[in-house]
């Protein structure tokens, strides 16, 4: 943008609010993170949910033929004219390219953009280490899904993780990078750089990969937050964060497990404007007394585990309701939206352990309930 020029727009400092400033900055070229654009996502489909019969069947006939359009490469303007025109302007209408980057955006989610915005929706993978640069998608490139292909100043391999059955022969595995972007080192920090860079220059990503048919990368997993429970268990916490979030229902989830546990815990942020409840009266301090809305999270935790077929273990067994989001300003995220997961743990220290205590003292009114019938 600094070499060939443009506007820059700064959003209201709300992220709840960040769909309104999209549509009145009307960007071009968009990069985010996928949360913002599985915001998009619910905003979208709630209002066509809301629809009558006929504009919901519509919609419906649209999307799914546009999308076999977009998968061919070609242009639709019989569908462009009648429905998503609309949807354009909820990004302004002038938008031309979108980038998603920070962590894997879904099928279901990428294909939405393409078809909602503009078929240019590429993903791109890299890190602060190697200076953004990785893979990136590029035109005509009609997988979804993926991250594309390295570029050209990126060397990519995968390298075998037998502890989470991840196999290079089996084209998964840690990625590991090597090139002139790849950085020197952590400031003093030689120790730390030693762990991550090889001596012939190769860099440990931390991340699993998995290269497709097509030469593309998919994230499928991370390496560096894999948590083993006191079961033996091994939990992905990043992965189980990813796939929570795309309830409509939940703006963030932030999960813990103590190694000593055998049992994980979260704190959930709600999206207020997607719960069918009476939400004024829930934004409280006493949120987390209401039951009904703890039955609400705890149904929809479970079906999104069925969704994604996780093991009974990788479900949290408890959780706290915050209403106040986790933000930049706070200092609970980083500039690119990721979770310090310290100064949250320093945060909810003291819930977490009141909601490992409430646990094992129902596990235990249970035990005698199921001992006493018999």
């Amino acid at each position: 943008m600094s070499v060939l020029g443009g506007a820059i727009g700064y959003f209201n400092g709300d992220i709840r609010g960040l769909a309104d400033d999209i549509a009145e900055l009307k960007p071009t070229v968009m990069i985010g993170v996928p949360r913002v654009f599985t915001r998009l996502y619910d905003r979208v489909m709630t209002t066509i949910e809301q629809k009558g019969k006929v504009s919901k069947w519509v919609f419906k006939k649209g999307y799914s033929s546009k999308t076999k359009i977009v998968t061919k490469n070609k242009e639709s303007g019989f569908w462009d004219l009648l429905i998503f025109k609309k949807t354009k302007k909820r990004l302004g209408g002038k938008i031309r390219l979108i980038i998603s980057g920070s962590a894997p955006l879904s099928k279901e989610h990428h294909n939405f953009l393409r078809v909602c915005f503009t078929s240019a929706v590429h993903q791109g993978y890299g890190l602060t280490e190697t200076v953004s640069n990785g893979t990136i998608g590029m035109y005509g490139l009609l997988s979804i899904g993926n991250c594309g292909p390295p570029k050209t100043t990126t060397e990519l391999k995968l390298v075998d993780v037998p502890e989470m059955n991840y196999m290079s022969e089996n084209n998964v595995g840690e990625i590991w990078m090597r090139g002139p972007a790849i950085f020197k080192g952590y400031y003093k920090d030689e120790k730390k750089t030693k762990e991550v860079l090889t001596e012939d220059g190769w860099f440990k990503t931390g991340d699993i990969g998995k290269i497709n048919s097509d030469g593309t990368l998919s994230i499928i997993d991370r390496k560096t937050n894999i948590v083993k429970l006191s079961n033996g268990e091994f939990v992905a916490i990043e992965q189980l964060e990813s796939y929570f979030v795309q309830s409509a229902m939940i703006s963030q989830i932030w999960i813990y497990t103590n190694p000593f546990e055998d049992f994980l815990v979260a704190i959930i942020v709600p999206d207020f404007n997607n719960l069918q409840t009476e939400t004024e009266n829930e934004k409280s301090q006493s949120i987390n007394q209401n039951l009904e809305l703890k039955k609400i999270f705890k149904k929809e935790l479970l079906l999104l585990s069925q969704q994604f077929r996780l093991i009974h273990f990788s479900i949290p067994k408890k959780f706290y309701i915050e209403i106040n989001p986790f933000t930049i300003e706070s200092g609970l995220l980083t500039d690119t939206l990721k979770y310090k997961r310290k100064k949250l743990y320093i945060k909810y220290k003291s819930i977490i352990n009141n909601m490992y205590k409430e646990f094992k003292m129902e596990k235990k009114k249970l035990l005698k309930k199921n001992v006493k019938k018999k």
